[in-house]
């Protein structure tokens, strides 16, 4: 048996190498690998920012050098004005609803729904009649800058 599967991995590595020596000619490299070391954020001690008197909250999950991960959280009928923002932006809809315009294309969103913008997309969000909470994620700590005007708040409030 390791005789019939010989032939088969002399020609698995004779394919490999003129793919990695394309891929290094062409500028791919191997990532460098440097140690992880995992966090857990416990939403009880995650520090949050406010703006308008509490009508918008955000709550820091985690920032790094590659995304921004947080919870929004919107009083009833606030208004996001239009705005665009530098990286790529996802919402995930945990509780309410609201409508979203992206690149003048508006959508009414609810719990459970997905919400992608794209890097420099102009938006905009009315919120319903209920609080929203959105998990929310930047890829990149840029457009997360907005948040450092924001009034830091007790993460008992």
């Amino acid at each position: 048996m390791i005789h019939a599967l010989r032939p088969l991995s002399i020609l698995m590595f004779s394919l490999s190498i003129p793919l990695a020596m394309s891929l290094s000619s062409r500028g791919f490299t191997e990532p460098s690998i440097a140690p992880i070391r995992g966090e857990v954020i416990f939403t009880s001690t995650a520090p949050k920012r406010e703006v308008g008197g509490g009508k918008a909250v955000i709550q820091i999950f985690k920032e790094g050098q590659a995304a921004f991960v947080g919870r929004l959280t919107l009083a009833p009928d606030v208004a996001v004005p239009l705005h665009r923002d530098p990286t790529e932006e996802y919402l995930l809809i945990e509780q309410g609803e609201g409508e979203i315009t992206i690149d003048g294309q508006s959508s009414m969103v609810k719990v459970g729904d997905f919400i992608y913008m794209p890097a420099g997309a102009e938006v905009s969000f009315k919120n319903g009649q209920q609080v929203l909470i959105a998990l929310q994620i930047f890829a990149g700590p840029t457009s997360a800058r907005k948040y450092d005007k924001w009034r830091a708040v007790s993460t008992k409030d």
